[in-house]
């Protein structure tokens, strides 16, 4: 049985049925089962696309929904693990996996599946430390904390995964497992990602729970995405017992022109197969049964048992019992049912984008059923039943709960990779490779923020211009900001930077909307007291009175008031060129990004480009190419 196994799918789902069916047509095979290992972004509309953590100028409706509404329908059996960019208020609603669309299926925080009697499992979400001990608490509407901590793998899942005691074929992951590159070519990866270089050095590349579970599964296939790129290693199991067992890792790319994103994979299917179609395995529904009472919605610490020694893990170890009481539940019938439902309130209409649709908190009726049948909880209902009471209750009596300070008993290493919660999509959008290249961004936040970083090779450098709204005759006020890093620590724009960073400069005048004098506060070692601004009679750059514009939500002061050419003092000096553009193209709905080429080249005259080079989107259409590696299935 021929299966196809695609890295991150961003919602390319068109891109990745098309590749299928041109290497079926160039291979002469047929393929039964597409797997995807997360960045799914099961995207309905405007609601799902917001609850998506990941920049907004990469937040695409793409094509799911047309898949979701019945307009496509897939033409292969998709089996899917969630990412870190997910529309997760739509995945949460399948905590156990269940049917997001007519023939694909999302396999829950943790699962096993069996098709033809292979049997798949999945885990989703990555690894983050502190919140691996929690419950699942987090509920839409979601703010910036819980949208993204709602990905992170728990311990109870984890754990669930330990109780297994058939091995696996395949198993599914977003994040590679922690050390794996020791067992393939590094310098090869190195070529592709030489920012790994780092993390390999220190061991901090990838999850340290799903190496765990892979020495504890070994299972024949381990699949994964996240990193962008394509790598396979070949882990040994050594010890007695295991009669020279090894498991093959691929990690592949997320689908991209040129990229090797999908792998073709011939699969030996077990002999006097009874199971045809995609079937729940009665081991799994067993542990979940087991487990129910470690489901927690707590925000503290939840204690997991870590060691067949503790009691309390014997508790939960599945017997043969256990999993014939499966089989009298399901009367020996596990082929998962057809059940799904289109939720008529979320129909995207494509003629009217509608980015202000409220975000609801709803169950699925498929999770509903499925934990009527097995008797166990629906985390999401939990969190919701929590709602305005004390939301780090257990609803599980067994649960001990700890201080979110407290040392908990676990063998998990609290290293983690120096990327956060991400890998830096915006490294990604040029096909030829992802380093060395300046990323500037500028995003307007809703307290009239407008912060700017430059990065260059990886290392930031944040500033701010704040907007004061206090003070209407000073429309714009330039003040340092602090601001929260990656890793939660407080960093500032008069902090001490890394060699080879960029620095932008503060002491510059703040500009002006008619012939109003603005004082401007000194910010980290300014000089500047007091400026009288000089109003000229040619605008900067293409902006005129006719066409500035301001947001009004970041500028409701600004809103009624009749707008001017803007200048600034001259001459200018190099440094503060790139930052007045910054600011100008703000204004006028620009990102620097689009502009950084031309301002640097003229930034030592002083000059602003009277052209922009027009930002394209990274899912242009494109077509199926053959495999740089010619000798493999791989596109």
């Amino acid at each position: 049985m021929h299966i196809a196994v695609e890295g991150c799918c961003h919602g390319e789902l068109d891109k990745i049925y098309e590749t299928m069916q041109y290497m079926e047509r160039r291979d002469k095979i047929k393929i039964e089962l597409l797997l995807c290992c997360g960045d799914f972004q099961s995207v309905r509309d405007e609601a799902d696309l917001t609850c998506m953590a990941c920049p907004d100028k990469y937040k695409s409706m793409q094509t799911f929904w047309q898949y979701y509404n019945g307009i496509k329908k897939a033409p292969y059996l998709t089996i899917f693990i969630g990412g870190n960019h997910e529309a997760s208020n739509h995945l949460q609603e399948l905590p156990y996996g269940g049917w997001v669309a007519p023939n694909i299926f999302f396999m829950g925080y943790s699962n096993v599946v069996t098709y033809k009697g292979l049997r798949i499992g999945g885990i989703s979400g990555i690894f983050k430390y502190h919140d691996f001990n929690k419950g699942h608490f987090e509920k839409p509407p979601y703010d910036n904390t819980t949208k993204r901590s709602v990905y992170h793998i728990r311990s109870v899942e984890i754990f669930r995964m330990k109780l297994l005691n058939t091995p696996l074929d395949i198993m599914m992951s977003h994040d590679w497992p922690n050390g794996v590159v020791d067992y393939g070519n590094v310098s090869e990866l190195l070529r592709h990602k030489p920012f790994f270089e780092e993390d390999i050095r220190r061991n901090r590349l990838g999850s340290s729970p799903a190496m765990e579970l892979l020495r504890h599964m070994k299972p024949t296939h381990w699949f994964s995405g996240h990193m962008h790129v394509k790598f396979s290693a070949v882990i040994p199991h050594n010890g007695p017992g295991n009669n020279n067992k090894v498991t093959n890792f691929l990690a592949l790319d997320k689908c991209l022109p040129r990229r090797q994103f999908l792998q073709v994979i011939d699969m030996k299917v077990p002999e006097n197969c009874e199971n045809q179609g995609l079937c729940y395995d009665p081991e799994w529904l067993a542990i979940l049964k087991s487990t129910n009472d470690l489901v927690s919605v707590s925000r503290r610490n939840v204690y997991i048992p870590q060691s067949s020694d503790d009691s309390m893990f014997v508790k939960h170890v599945v017997t043969s019992e256990k999993v014939d009481k499966m089989k009298n539940i399901f009367n020996n019938d596990f082929i998962i049912p057809n059940n799904f439902k289109r939720d008529i309130s979320p129909l995207y209409d494509p003629r009217r984008h509608n980015r202000h649709k409220p975000i609801l908190c709803k169950t699925s009726h498929q999770t509903t059923e499925f934990c009527a049948k097995l008797e166990i909880n629906d985390p999401l209902m939990m969190a919701i039943a929590a709602e305005g009471g004390d939301l780090s209750l257990s609803f599980n009596s067994s649960s001990v709960l700890y201080d979110e300070d407290e040392e908990m008993p676990s063998t998990i290493v609290s290293s983690t990779s120096i990327n956060e919660d991400e890998i830096d999509l915006g490294s990604d959008d040029d096909a030829d490779g992802d380093v060395n290249k300046n990323e500037i961004e500028t995003t307007n936040k809703t307290n009239t923020e407008l912060s700017i970083s430059i990065v260059s090779d990886k290392k930031k450098v944040n500033n701010g211009i704040k907007m004061d709204e206090t003070e209407p005759e000073s429309p714009l006020v330039l003040s340092s900001l602090s601001s929260d890093d990656d890793s939660g620590n407080k960093t500032s724009s008069g902090s001490e930077t890394n060699r080879g960073v960029m620095r932008l400069s503060l002491s510059l005048p703040a500009p002006v909307f008619g012939a109003t004098s603005t004082p401007v506060r000194q910010s980290h070692g300014s000089k500047i007291d007091h400026i009288e601004p000089e109003l000229s009679d040619t605008p900067i750059g293409n902006l005129s009175p006719a066409n500035i514009s301001v947001d009004s939500d970041s500028c409701n002061s600004l809103s009624n008031e009749k707008l001017t050419p803007i200048s600034f003092p001259k001459p200018l000096k190099p440094e503060t060129s790139l930052a007045k553009n910054a600011l100008l193209m703000s204004l006028k709905g620009k990102r620097l990004s689009d502009d950084i080429d031309s301002d640097m080249s003229e930034s030592s005259s002083g000059n602003t480009p009277s052209g922009t080079k027009k930002f394209k989107r990274r899912n242009a259409s494109f077509y199926s190419s053959q495999s740089e590696d010619s000798g493999d299935n791989t596109t």
